[in-house]
């Protein structure tokens, strides 16, 4: 998980532009600080959470209409 829809919004468009990937949509989940792991970074320096998949159950997804443009 990106720790701002920036940064998810600079991931989408890396992988867009280096994959030929399909336009992203952003899905926002609030995560209690208990499961958050230490952060760490990904794709040229975005910050992120790597979540083990046993806990991401109870987590409730919202997909977003609109994306936050990456500086």
């Amino acid at each position: 998980f990106a720790s701002s829809s920036e940064g998810a919004s600079s991931y989408a468009r890396q992988a867009v532009a280096g994959f030929g990937d399909a336009p992203y949509t952003t899905v926002k989940v609030d995560v209690p600080n208990k499961l958050l792991p230490n952060p760490t970074s990904v794709d040229r320096g975005i910050p992120a959470y790597v979540l083990p998949n046993e806990s991401l159950k109870g987590l409730k997804p919202e997909i977003l209409d609109t994306m936050a443009l990456p500086d």
